[in-house]
């Protein structure tokens, strides 16, 4: 059994994947990643070397600029050929895909291959990337059940991927992150751009 993973472009498209590393390690014979050319998971991933990471040519839309946008259409015929002929060559069982946009082209090659594919969605709200996937998905995945519902028949509440060492006691975590009061603890956190808007705020009312 072999699966393909694919998202990219920031570290919350990578992160989910490489939490969930010792379960596919647990249920497939064989890991291939497909990135961009320049996002993070060219960092992330190759530094796992159980990963097999291929690189193919993406797009996405940029705001205001219009010329720059006209190339949109030409760039992912160009990162669905890619993929496609990465997918022929590694003929993986099923795609999971969490999103950014360098999984569009391949959705959109492992649907035209028949080979089912799964995307994740982190957010409330569905980012770009996998709406424009979702008609080519076989399942949706969501970290919110308000989302699922709104997917039919392909939505599926799952939650977020977590990794497991996470999962440690109160009196662990406390003692490594050197904490000795007994009132109760508020974890703030964000992703992208809202994470440096949530530790401003934090450090201006503390």
């Amino acid at each position: 059994m072999k699966i393909l993973l694919t998202g990219g472009g920031t570290a919350g498209h990578v992160v989910p994947h490489l939490a969930l590393l010792d379960k596919y390690k647990q249920n497939f014979d064989k890991i291939v990643y497909i990135g961009s050319q320049n996002g993070i998971e060219n960092s992330l991933v190759k530094e796992n070397k159980d990963l097999k990471f291929y690189q193919i040519t993406t797009t996405k839309l940029q705001r205001g600029k219009f010329f720059a946008n006209l190339l949109i259409p030409f760039r992912l015929i160009k990162g669905v050929h890619e993929a496609k002929k990465i997918l022929k060559e590694e003929m993986p069982n099923v795609v999971f895909s969490k999103g950014g946009f360098v999984s569009l082209p391949v959705i959109i090659a492992a649907k035209r291959l028949k080979i089912p594919a799964v995307i994740h969605e982190s957010d409330l709200n569905m980012g770009l990337a996998n709406k424009l996937s979702r008609p080519y998905a076989s399942l949706i995945l969501t970290t919110f059940d308000e989302t699922a519902q709104k997917e039919k028949k392909k939505g599926v509440y799952t939650g977020s991927p977590i990794r497991a060492d996470m999962f440690v006691s109160n009196s662990i975590a406390r003692k490594n992150l050197g904490i000795s009061t007994t009132k109760p603890i508020l974890v703030v956190t964000g992703g992208s751009q809202g994470s440096k808007f949530l530790n401003d705020k934090i450090r201006r009312e503390i």
